[in-house]
């Protein structure tokens, strides 16, 4: 005789079975994916190179536009230069600074987004002080 209690311990068994049963289905063979962030730099050009390491390692993040922007617009002005710095003021501004020739420059850097045309642009404009001076207020040290 079947008793409410066989019952319900068999119908709760089949469940655990169907669940372990769609859960270890064998026809899913996703693996995880790993992406791997180095970038083979035999194949890079020196401009596309100083991107790089401006936007991955001094601001640490990617940002397309602006890598793009360093590549073809500010490497040819530095390309020369014993030092660069870039700092980020906020999500649109960047400070620049490179020594050149014993002499340090500095470039204010503006993101701007265009909604007409639908696309990203920058400008620059020559400061005369570097983020350091700016904001830890120090007199040529």
């Amino acid at each position: 005789m079947i008793t409410f209690k066989n019952f319900f311990f068999d119908s709760i068994s089949f469940l655990i079975f169907i669940f372990l049963l769609l859960g270890c289905d064998k026809k899913n063979n996703s693996s995880p994916e790993f992406y791997n962030n180095e970038v083979d730099t035999s194949s890079i050009t020196p401009a596309e190179s100083f991107a790089l390491t401006m936007v991955d390692n001094f601001i640490g993040e990617e940002d397309e536009d602006l890598s793009d922007y360093l590549e073809n617009e500010i490497y040819p002005l530095v390309s020369k230069s014993e030092k660069v710095i870039i700092d980020k003021i906020s999500t649109s501004l960047y400070i620049l600074t490179y020594i050149e020739n014993g002499n340090e420059k500095n470039f204010l850097i503006e993101k701007f987004y265009n909604p007409i045309k639908d696309e990203v642009s920058f400008s620059k404009k020559e400061i005369n002080q570097s983020a350091r001076k700016l904001f830890l207020n120090l007199e040529n040290k």
